[in-house]
């Protein structure tokens, strides 16, 4: 194998990195499924500029700032003016779109019509593509809250490529929404366990396990994510939530200030940081924070809210996420965040607004 030389055009590395591949499993005695040969073959766009602009994009969608998205977007953007046939950099697109949102980048109505554009359009140009229906799932979940079409778009995407780990973190995601935080902790492990390197699947974990109520399981994945991605600004306001379930809140503080200064003060970041000073006893740090933080997801005011003792704020603002469709409202379920109003007599009413579950 090692001696074996390969002619293909430089410009063809698309079809060099297949043919790689192949003869690698050859070589090995390796038989690959019919799915995986169609995944090779439909590597991905034979324009090296296209190809590069494509794998900036990806990597900074690691970075979940708002700055990071911004450049990944510019790059996936690039990537698909070079080669608009090239479904990979359409379907990352689409996941870009969504993040922009869930960061406060992009308004709500925007990112929904440009990631479902991105995403279908990326099934059009490869039907068997996993990440173009992983992202199409991702809009049914996070904007139309339609759990039956995001649940089966999230098992089309890992039946085509079940090594796909971004999708099966999704799907974790999905499933801790709707209470199957055991099966969710299952997802992500087994995503972390291909992609042992990516603070985003280890991060899953962390808060797959936070969703559970795990809370030193959850706190060990989360410095194992943070130490992965130490300026992801999740991966600091993860910990940050696990510290303060724990009550650890000088720890907690500390980690929400630098998901704050990583994030550029993303209002969500704020909001936490808010929530955290209320839960720790310091009232008035909390509200003179939140004046910093108005503009971020309502839902995310409601815990702060809540943690304040202010239950009427507190659903004020869950009636404004709900009926604004916040990505950020699915979780309510298992939102450790929203124990201080859980058993108040409004909230189960709220939860059901959230749409009914798949059977």
């Amino acid at each position: 194998m090692w001696d074996r030389t390969f002619e293909d055009a430089f410009t063809d590395v698309l079809s060099l990195q297949r043919d790689v591949a192949m003869a690698v499993a050859a070589d090995l005695n390796v038989r690959l499924t019919p799915d995986e040969e169609r995944a090779l073959a439909a590597a991905g766009s034979q324009i090296s500029t296209a190809q590069d602009a494509y794998l900036e994009g990806r990597g900074l969608l690691t970075n979940s700032n708002a700055a990071g998205l911004v450049r990944a977007r510019q790059a996936l953007e690039r990537a698909v003016q070079q080669d608009p046939r090239y479904a990979r950099a359409h379907a990352s697109l689409s996941v870009c779109y969504v993040w922009q949102e869930l960061m406060g980048a992009l308004p709500r109505a925007e990112a929904r019509r440009l990631a479902v554009a991105s995403a279908q359009r990326a099934i059009e140009l490869d039907p068997n593509l996993a990440e173009a229906y992983g992202a199409l799932a991702d809009v049914h979940f996070m904007y139309d809250w339609n759990w039956q079409q995001a649940g089966t778009e999230y098992r089309r995407a890992l039946m085509l490529n079940p090594n796909y780990s971004f999708a099966r973190v999704q799907y974790a995601w999905y499933l801790a929404a709707q209470g199957q935080t055991a099966e969710a902790v299952r997802q992500a492990t087994q995503a972390a366990e291909g992609d042992p390197l990516s603070a985003e699947a280890v991060g899953a974990v962390g808060m797959m396990l936070y969703f559970d109520r795990e809370y030193d399981d959850a706190l060990r994945q989360l410095q194992r994510a943070a130490a992965l991605q130490p300026n992801g600004a999740q991966e600091h306001g993860g910990l940050a939530r696990v510290y303060a379930a724990r009550r650890d809140f000088p720890n907690a503080i500390r980690e929400m200030q630098t998901a704050v200064r990583l994030s550029d003060n993303a209002p969500i970041y704020l909001a936490g940081l808010a929530r955290i000073y209320a839960v720790s006893g310091d009232a008035a740090q909390a509200r003179s924070t939140l004046t910093r933080a108005q503009a971020a997801d309502p839902s995310v005011l409601a815990a702060a809210y809540a943690a304040l003792g202010d239950r009427d704020r507190a659903f004020d603002f869950l009636n404004r996420a709900v009926a604004a469709r916040s990505p950020n409202m699915l979780w309510a379920r298992v939102d450790q965040r929203l124990d201080p109003i859980r058993q108040d007599a409004r909230f189960a009413p709220f939860v059901a607004r959230l749409g009914a579950l798949p059977r």
